[in-house]
């Protein structure tokens, strides 16, 4: 797995363990079937870091959420990771309830800040 900031390496490691296991599941997943590793773009954030980037949600400064640049990846290569994870069972009770109503854990995001998964779970595991 690669970082585009050193400071998202370091505060990797501060993430929930379970939002680690499952981006360490995903650049795995990753790596074995399209020889691609992942790059972390994004991990924890601070109030005036989020109004900056336009996040309507506190996920990345309660430590349940970490963004992964796709831009690297085709569109079939990011479906295929993306329903990957989404749709593996041992993940499904950390899902989150996104804004339009879908259960799940990731999804790629082309809203401005660059193509990235946008990868969560859910808020009652929040790291306050």
């Amino acid at each position: 797995m690669k970082f585009k900031h050193e400071k998202d390496k370091l505060m990797f490691h501060e993430l929930h363990a379970v939002l680690q296991l499952i981006v360490l599941d995903m650049n795995w997943y990753s790596v074995t079937n399209f020889g691609k590793p992942l790059t972390v773009t994004a991990t924890i954030s601070t109030p005036q870091e989020d109004a900056k980037l336009k996040r309507v949600s506190k996920a990345h400064q309660h430590s349940i959420a970490c963004d992964l640049r796709s831009r690297d990846f085709t569109k079939a290569e990011q479906q295929e990771l993306t329903d990957y994870i989404n749709y593996k069972p041992d993940y499904r009770e950390y899902h989150y309830l996104s804004m339009s109503g879908a259960k799940r854990l990731t999804l790629v995001h082309n809203n401005g800040n660059g193509s990235h998964w946008h990868t969560q779970i859910h808020s009652s595991f929040a790291i306050k």
